[in-house]
């Protein structure tokens, strides 16, 4: 299933942080100015995507997990999250690539870069609060979301979860690295309340 036209809000106070600035010192105001363009300028920019799949979980073994009619993952930090879950949904998000095109202005560059993160960090949010509804409805709660590359799981799992979600607008390039870079894989498991 594929989500579209999700609408995100971005923090500034959060895109600061990313920028490693101190919230509690004074920021130039050049700097808050710009960054707000910045934000503005971002949200033509940004093209939020998601495909998700619900599946049953076959089983929970100590170190991995078997989605039923999908994969094997390996992983006991994961395991240990859905040690009760009797179903998860895989997801793969991306803000597309237009944001992360250079200007050859290295502040700007290092703004938008801060602006990228957020954005899809707000869009796995987003996704996850839509989820946790579905799940709610259906007489579930969902556990921690869980991506590819923590925890133990290997990121080579990236192409099985693209092949099985039929992500369009992701790509894998060398070391399993997502593109558009501004891309994020994961998995939300659902327990019986």
């Amino acid at each position: 299933m594929e989500i579209k036209n999700i609408k995100i809000r971005i923090d500034r106070k959060n895109v600061l942080k990313r920028l490693g600035h101190r919230l509690k010192t004074e920021t130039d105001e050049r700097i808050n100015r710009l960054i707000d363009e910045q934000i503005n300028e971002a949200y033509s920019m940004i093209e939020p995507y998601c495909v998700y799949k619900d599946l049953d979980i076959a089983h929970v073994k100590d170190d991995e997990i078997k989605l039923k009619n999908a994969f094997l993952i390996k992983s006991s930090n994961l395991a240990k999250i859905l040690r009760k879950a009797d179903k998860a949904t895989l997801i793969a998000i991306t803000i597309g690539d237009e944001l992360e095109r250079r200007t050859g202005d290295l502040l700007v560059d290092a703004i938008r870069d801060a602006i990228g993160s957020e954005a899809v960090e707000e869009l796995a949010n987003e996704v996850n609060r839509q989820i946790t509804k579905r799940a709610k409805l259906a007489g579930y709660k969902t556990l921690f979301r869980f991506s590819v590359g923590y925890g133990g799981w290997d990121l080579k799992d990236q192409k099985k979860i693209l092949g099985v979600l039929k992500a369009k607008r992701i790509k894998l390039g060398k070391g399993c690295i997502m593109h558009p870079r501004k891309s994020v894989t994961a998995l939300i498991g659902w327990e019986r309340k």
